[in-house]
């Protein structure tokens, strides 16, 4: 499957895998920003690998889904809200057939999917963990994915500090000495990155915001 196959067919794929109102949204925020930087980087990025990718990289986020707890469950659209009972059904589903850790079940799912060489690539190696790895110095794509995907809180696109907080705050990091200090770690790396991609645009992080990628995200609603 190309990637622009992907873009263009990007709601079949999200109603075949019952994928989650509010993930949904945030993959294609992410994917709004993903293209925003594309087209301005200098020089210019073909954005259809990362846009196809960022469209697709939470398809099995259900999996680590917590339906137990109230503030989890604000986090739903109101009318996933409604219907839990379907979620969780769907949850054991996915449980069954492709497991537990969602990084593995976004990569099986694409593998099903049958996408490219490159966009299996990317959505293996763009997580956090890969971070100490020689090929994320020298992948800019990479990297763009990773920041695009920091840039998104639940339901708004906000700035990489306060997603980072925000992520901090909902994971109770605070309570653990040693998530606080891979928190501080993270942040140091992320704000790095952050400034290698920046030196390869015009305008400065305040720029990308809910109106900067506005007519991404209606663009790819319209494929509806």
């Amino acid at each position: 499957m190309q990637s622009k196959e992907i873009i263009a067919s990007i709601h079949s794929i999200y109603e075949k895998y019952n994928v989650p109102n509010n993930v949904r949204k945030h993959m294609m925020r992410v994917a709004a920003i993903t293209e925003l930087i594309c087209e301005s980087m200098n020089p210019k990025i073909d954005s259809s690998d990362l846009v196809a990718v960022s469209l697709i990289h939470d398809l099995g986020n259900i999996v680590k889904m917590d339906f137990s707890h109230k503030e989890k469950i604000l986090l739903l659209d109101k009318k996933d809200q409604k219907n839990i009972g379907f979620l969780k059904q769907k949850q054991n589903e996915f449980w069954e057939k492709y497991g537990k850790d969602d990084n593995k079940v976004n990569e099986l799912i694409a593998k099903e999917m049958g996408v490219t060489k490159r966009v299996l690539y990317l959505l293996e190696h763009k997580g956090i963990e890969h971070r100490e790895t020689n090929f994320w110095v020298n992948d800019l794509e990479l990297m763009i994915l990773f920041y695009a995907d920091c840039r998104v809180a639940p339901k708004r696109v906000t700035s990489l500090k306060n997603r980072i907080k925000e992520y901090a705050k909902r994971y109770s990091f605070d309570k653990d000495p040693i998530k606080v200090e891979n928190s501080k770690k993270f942040t140091l790396f992320s704000l790095d990155i952050e400034k290698k991609i920046f030196t390869h645009l015009n305008f400065k992080p305040t720029f990308i915001s809910n109106k900067s990628v506005e007519k991404y995200i209606k663009k790819y609603k319209a494929s509806l």
